[in-house]
């Protein structure tokens, strides 16, 4: 994502300081707008089981009047909207966003897409993976009236629409538009701190960051954005205590769990806290971190274990890699399709420009499996028909992120060979350095420590904070000897 903000930032700092609270030339603000139905007694049937904490017989009312043959077209537009928001309400979020879309498609100006838009305003912010997809939606046609609240949102998807236009002064126009102390405008102040980040004005993203986060009034998904930012700003200080303490702070999900468990690791690297550094790096071993594999797991682990002189695990390491990847390897060498291999496709999602469409078809594939599991209460035949829409919705934007990824494939396997040679590399010198030692010792026997994996990492599962086996993980490490100096090596934990 932040490449593709990069050309908008460098224009954007000049003009940072115009945004204001103003509207659009294009759209009238409505102050006061309220939704008036169409249905009067759906409405306040819905109404009334919603306030009466009764998620799923609203979510039946809705579906039946949805599906019915006497609704007129807008009344089944209404059923349509009320069913999304509560989908919404019990957690169906992919399915509710893709229901507001189409009512708005369907029909722009409608009561119904109005406060379909509403809705999106008031939960985008939790569905980050779903905004290039509303921003694609906003810009194909104008709004001639809107409700106040909802103008941020449609002018910061407009400027970045005219930014990558190259349409500059439309973008700025719009830009000056968006509230500064709303969620839209909050984001616009992150995107900036992160372009101080890329133009290595580390002490300037830092201020930008520390003051999303000490504001008292921040989106809380904003704050979350900013800790993390504010943890890697400190990492390149090399302030890794005060690095740790923010990713500590973080709440992550997602591939982001997997690559802030990355970054600890390398951080505790850098202190020598070798004892912690590894229990992450076998914590990302669980079958739940598959999805953030990269090949520099594997160096780190190496190199950590080489600098305690554990040249037979580095040996070991090196060996299970190369009997793991060595048909992908070969496979790359001889021109296989890149497209069908899942190791570079999970490696190209990392990059953050498709983290967010890996990611929403993620949701999709959740809440295809949380209908039969989490949402029982829901009538056999709604949670069947509600299963082939999100399947349909994921196989489209699988086909969707497939021709977006084709241009990444080529560059992500030379990657990855690149550091496939890199482990091997440091598999060899590892094995002149033990020969080294063994020289310096002369004719006394060297032993490296040999560290048993007893745990079936396949079977390890992290899922929530809230879970007891959630502090064990977070004070999970490998306890080994260090073999360079011939004593225990003892390392802390996470505080």
């Amino acid at each position: 994502m932040e490449k593709r903000f990069s050309m908008l930032f460098t224009y954007l700092l000049l003009f940072i300081s115009f945004i204001s609270t103003s509207w659009s030339q294009e759209s009238f603000v409505m102050d006061g707008w309220k939704y008036i139905p169409q249905n009067e007694a759906l409405f306040d049937q819905v109404e009334e089981l919603r306030k009466t904490n009764k998620p799923y017989r609203a979510i039946k009312v809705s579906y039946y009047a949805y599906k019915s043959r006497t609704q007129n077209s807008l009344e089944k537009m209404e059923a349509k909207l009320f069913l999304a928001q509560n989908l919404w309400d019990v957690g169906l979020k992919a399915i509710a966003i893709e229901y507001y879309k189409e009512i708005i498609k369907e029909s722009p100006g409608s009561f119904m897409a109005l406060q379909s838009l509403l809705e999106l305003n008031k939960n985008l912010a939790f569905v980050p993976y779903y905004q290039k997809e509303i921003q694609n939606l906003l810009n194909r046609g104008a709004f001639a009236e809107v409700p106040n609240g909802v103008d941020s949102m449609i002018q910061y998807f407009v400027a970045l629409d005219n930014f990558e236009k190259g349409e500059y002064k439309w973008a700025f126009e719009s830009l000056k538009k968006i509230n500064s102390q709303g969620y839209w405008g909050e984001n616009i102040e992150l995107i900036k701190g992160i372009e101080f980040v890329k133009n290595g004005e580390l002490k300037k993203a830092e201020d930008v960051f520390s003051q999303l986060i000490d504001r008292e009034s921040v989106h809380p998904a904003i704050k979350q954005k900013s800790i993390l930012q504010r943890a890697r700003v400190y990492f390149e200080l090399k302030q890794y205590d005060k690095s740790e303490q923010e990713y500590l702070r973080y709440e992550s999900h997602g591939r982001d769990t997997g690559r802030v468990l990355y970054e600890r690791a390398l951080s505790s690297f850098y202190q020598k806290k070798y004892a912690f550094a590894l229990g992450l790096l076998e914590s990302l071993k669980s079958e739940n971190f598959k999805t953030s594999f990269t090949p520099e797991h594997v160096i780190l682990e190496m190199m950590i274990y080489r600098e305690l002189c554990h040249y037979p695990t580095v040996k070991k390491i090196a060996s299970e890699y190369e009997q793991r990847y060595k048909f992908l390897i070969g496979y790359f060498k001889s021109g296989y399709d890149l497209s069908k291999s899942q190791v570079i496709k999970k490696i190209i999602f990392q990059n953050s420009k498709f983290k967010e469409s890996a990611d929403l078809v993620n949701e999709l594939r959740v809440e295809r499996k949380d209908l039969r599991g989490k949402h029982t209460d829901l009538d056999l035949g709604i949670i069947e028909i509600l299963d082939r829409e999100l399947e349909n919705y994921q196989k489209r934007y699988v086909s969707i992120i497939d021709k977006e990824i084709q241009p990444y494939l080529k560059s992500t396997a030379e990657y990855f060979m690149e550091k496939s040679e890199e482990i091997r590399l440091l598999e060899y010198v590892s094995g002149l350095d033990e020969f080294r030692i063994k020289n310096i010792f002369e004719r006394r026997e060297y032993k490296s420590e040999n560290l048993e994996r007893e745990k079936n990492y396949s079977t390890l599962y992290w899922p929530v904070k809230k879970e007891y086996w959630w502090e064990e993980f977070r004070n999970y490490q490998v306890l080994l000897v260090d073999r360079c100096n011939g004593a225990t090596f003892k390392k802390e934990g996470a505080k």
